[in-house]
């Protein structure tokens, strides 16, 4: 019996030895990782999340830097002046009148004669998306008829072409005489009238303005080359329009329609 006691003390001794070298250690070493995962992760996370959005915010400032950068390179009278160019070519608004002095003016200079003219300037809002040619521009059509010589024409159409605000025919309808009638010889003496579709073109406003991180978007050679030839386009100034003669019913109202 005694020596079963002696025994059983023995494995006694050697299970606790075994507790104190495996278990033990075992059990500290989980409670370690537990307590690694439950705060030390967290803590390394947010860490990289940090580091990451401090990356983000330096590249920000980079590309804020890079932005003062060229706006302190640019002249403030030489951007007033492109803008003053490109907002006589492409006003913000609807050119009907601007577009009818030009016209007016312009068929004088030519020596042609306003038979009449029509207009369909569409809704007053301009907030909404418009229609685009095949050229990506938004214009307002005027409708004229004119009698004249064919030279006349011919030189209004040369003269369209560098007059703002910017216009363009968009379609023609000629009614004229044989020169056998008119007893001419040259064919741009031709008397003729007929009617034409023309253009006038406005800019749409910008439904953004970006963000002041966004990348500046500078303007190129070609640009610039665009906004120096329409800086020698003709601009006419603003008058009371007079009614042509030969129209029958007139609006006060050009959007009364």
């Amino acid at each position: 019996m005694r020596q079963m006691s002696v025994s059983n003390q023995a494995q006694m001794e050697d299970i606790k030895t075994n507790w104190r070298l495996w278990i033990v250690p075992l059990i500290t070493g989980l409670v370690i990782v537990f307590s690694f995962v439950l705060f030390w992760v967290p803590q390394v996370r947010e860490i990289v999340e940090g580091r990451k959005e401090l990356q983000q915010q330096e590249e920000r400032l980079e590309r804020l830097e890079v932005k003062r950068r060229i706006l302190s390179s640019l002249s403030e009278a030489e951007i007033n002046s492109q803008l003053l160019t490109v907002g006589k070519a492409l006003p913000v608004e609807k050119p009907v009148y601007a577009a009818l002095m030009s016209l007016t003016s312009q068929l004088e200079e030519v020596e042609l004669e306003m038979v009449s003219y029509g207009l369909d300037p569409g809704e007053l809002k301009q907030d909404e998306k418009a229609d685009e040619d095949e050229y990506g521009l938004t214009g307002v059509p005027i409708e004229i008829r004119v009698a004249g010589k064919m030279s006349g024409v011919e030189q209004l159409f040369d003269s369209l072409r560098e007059t703002v605000p910017l216009m363009r025919v968009e379609a023609v309808s000629l009614e004229n005489q044989t020169e056998e009638e008119l007893g001419v010889v040259e064919e741009t003496e031709v008397e003729v009238e007929g009617e034409y579709v023309i253009k006038a073109y406005y800019s749409l406003p910008l439904d953004s303005i970006g963000k002041m991180s966004d990348p500046l978007e500078e303007m190129t050679p070609a640009d610039l080359a665009v906004i120096q030839q329409a800086e020698k386009f003709a601009e006419y100034e603003e008058e009371e329009l007079e009614v042509p003669i030969g129209i029958n019913e007139m609006h006060e109202d050009l959007f009364s329609f």
